[in-house]
């Protein structure tokens, strides 16, 4: 990440090599080198290409190539078979009369999911976990106490008796030895 002393050392990396990107793919999403632009075309020669200066890219979802359809991106979602379709699959392929919306939609959706969660988590769940943690380190103190008290009475006790012991040990030996 850049910081306020070292942002203009960043460079944004070609997605196929380590070279500086001077173009990106909108199509894609990817960034690109001079070099490699020639590259991804040939590579993925079946799909359009948008290919701009990096300052021009547009940040979008990228739509993934249809697997049974090479040329045509998928930009519905299949939910029953929960996974990306291009119009032809939705229409006449594999997912004909399946229940389909767009990506786009699906997206937003799982976004928006992604979202509410994370609020869950930082306004409910950890919270709950911050406190049993302070509940644990409290409990845990005071067992503690608990056993540095006990301690003491088991070593006084302990003091007291051996004190007897020696006294009667002594006044024995004082009476056997007289």
């Amino acid at each position: 990440m850049a910081t306020s002393e070292n942002w203009a050392q960043d460079v944004i990396t070609c997605d196929l090599c380590v070279k500086p990107s001077q173009q990106f793919c909108n199509s894609c999403q990817v960034s690109l080198c001079n070099v490699c632009v020639h590259k991804h075309r040939e590579e993925f020669q079946s799909l359009s290409h948008d290919v701009v200066p990096f300052l021009h890219r547009k940040i979008q979802l990228a739509l993934p190539e249809c697997r049974e359809h090479p040329g045509h991106r998928c930009e519905a979602h299949c939910n029953n078979c929960n996974q990306p379709a291009c119009i032809k699959c939705i229409l006449s392929g594999p997912h004909k009369g399946h229940a389909a919306e767009e990506l786009s939609k699906t997206h937003e959706s799982k976004v928006q999911k992604i979202i509410k969660e994370t609020q869950l988590i930082t306004t409910k769940i950890i919270p709950n976990y911050q406190k049993k943690d302070v509940e644990i380190e409290t409990t845990m103190s005071e067992a503690k106490l608990n056993m540095i008290t006990l301690k003491k009475k088991m070593l006084d006790s302990s003091n007291c008796g051996i004190k007897k012991l020696i006294t009667s040990l002594i006044g024995w030996t004082l009476s056997v030895n007289l």
